[in-house]
């Protein structure tokens, strides 16, 4: 989790996923070599399908089932980690301990903290807390859900300042790490060592395979929301034919003009995209004009405020009374510190459709001096990213207009109907209702632990 993404940004994919494939070749012949001193459970057989389909064994798994639906809420927010948090990590203040680390290293945090907090809870917590309250496994599970559910506040909270422009330090996304972390070693290894304990011991397999069904489920949960709240965008239905038709050497440069919301080419809604070097570069939006001096005047404010975005009630108000070719207001949505979002509802009057048209402004980036750091010794001068556009003479050519200190972006469509820390707060609600349902089922449960050998 450390290694990879360093190795990724400095040195490609070829060792970035290289590297962990030699690993895992190397740790296959290390358990290989120990098969003779493992034990060795020979196949339940007929006895697994006796006790699995039994009268205990039905109740158990049925039982177990209303269990693993609250883990599967579980895992809907805690697997979010590795994108989301990610995605959020990238426009914090990354530098902690005098080290600035990539978005994606902030992830070793979790088996960090896991192989820190496990005999901590064991030896510290839970004799400390069972002085005061008896601690059954439901009840651990339980604070776990609620743990997790503080774990996400700490998170919207975290989006909320980069919604407002700020840009807070990495140690606050650490923070909601120890949280979701302790939140895991109560739900993760309490609820699997509990169902273990609550059916037959030839179930275990079929036990283990319910547990990463609520996995797989809560990660499905998420994938379903996240494509829910996904705006289309009418230039992924040309994409396919722009790459065709620029080839495979890369130099050929296409166009492909698409209807807008009449359905009908030849008309002021047309959206024309272009593609260069394989890949979209360029689209041609109806109400440039307007689009345009929304932006200049966002820029102004801009540049007599110290080169810094307004935030959304500040730009909304500099946008009063500005509208498109159609009629529509303006929308000004601030993404971060250095990305600013003006949108209007199109040709069609409706809010958050595909034919949506707008303009990103960022603010150039300044080249901040890096501190010296012992891994510089390491890597080259420049990522390797750069350097393979470079050997290959790609020019990354978008749809930027320049304005001095800005980029402008053009764009139709596209973005989520539930962006920012409304996303981060809709998961924070989902995880206190499941943690408030789990205590009436916490409570009526009535198990039979059956004693494993």
């Amino acid at each position: 989790t450390m290694l990879t993404p360093w190795l990724l940004e400095w040195y490609g994919p070829h060792l970035a996923f290289g590297v962990p494939g030699v690993l895992m070749v190397l740790a296959t012949v290390v358990f290989w070599m120990g098969r003779n001193r493992f034990i060795h459970v020979p196949p339940g057989g007929k006895t697994f399908l006796r006790e699995t389909f039994s009268r205990v064994g039905l109740k158990a798994m049925a039982k177990l089932s209303v269990l693993f639906l609250f883990v599967a809420m579980f895992w809907a927010l805690f697997d979010q980690t590795a994108s989301r948090w990610v995605f959020q990590a990238r426009e914090m203040d990354r530098n902690f301990l005098g080290v600035e680390w990539l978005e994606s290293q902030i992830q070793a945090v979790n088996p960090i903290l896991i192989l820190t907090f496990i005999p901590l809870f064991t030896f510290l917590v839970y004799p400390m807390v069972g002085k005061v309250i008896k601690l059954t496994p439901l009840r651990k599970v339980g604070a776990g859900l609620f743990l997790m559910g503080a774990a996400f506040v700490l998170s919207s909270t975290i989006q909320e300042w980069i919604d407002a422009g700020q840009r807070p330090n990495i140690g606050w996304q650490i923070l909601a790490y120890i949280m979701l972390t302790a939140a895991e070693i109560l739900v993760s290894i309490v609820a699997l060592e509990f169902s273990y304990t609550q059916a037959p011991r030839t179930m275990k397999s079929m036990i283990l395979g319910l547990f990463l069904a609520a996995v797989a489920l809560g990660n499905l949960f998420t994938a379903g929301v996240n494509h829910y709240i996904q705006i289309p965008e009418p230039g992924k239905t040309v994409q396919k034919q722009l790459e065709m038709a620029a080839g495979k050497d890369h130099k050929v440069t296409a166009s492909e003009k698409h209807p807008g919301a009449d359905g009908i080419i030849g008309t002021d809604d047309d959206l024309v995209y272009s593609l260069k070097f394989g890949r979209q570069t360029k689209v041609a939006i109806p109400s440039r004009s307007s689009l345009e001096a929304a932006a200049s005047i966002i820029e102004s404010w801009s540049r007599a405020n110290g080169s810094i975005l307004p935030r959304p009630e500040e730009g909304s108000r500099e946008l009063e009374g500005l509208k498109d070719e159609w009629g529509n207001a303006f929308r000004y949505h601030l993404e971060n510190s250095q990305s600013a979002r003006i949108t209007s509802n199109g040709p069609d009057k409706e809010e958050q459709t595909q034919w949506d048209v707008g303009i990103r402004v960022k603010l150039k980036k300044q080249q901040k001096k890096q501190a010296k750091s012992w891994t510089q010794s390491l890597r080259p001068d420049r990522p390797w990213l750069e350097r393979r556009k470079e050997k290959l003479g790609y020019k990354d050519e978008l749809d930027e207009e320049e304005a001095e200190e800005f980029h402008r972006t053009f764009f139709a469509g596209g973005g989520e109907r539930l962006e920012g820390a409304h996303y981060y707060w809709f998961f924070t609600i989902l995880m206190f209702i499941t943690a408030l349902l789990f205590i009436p089922y916490a409570w009526l449960y009535r198990g039979e632990t059956i004693l494993q050998e």
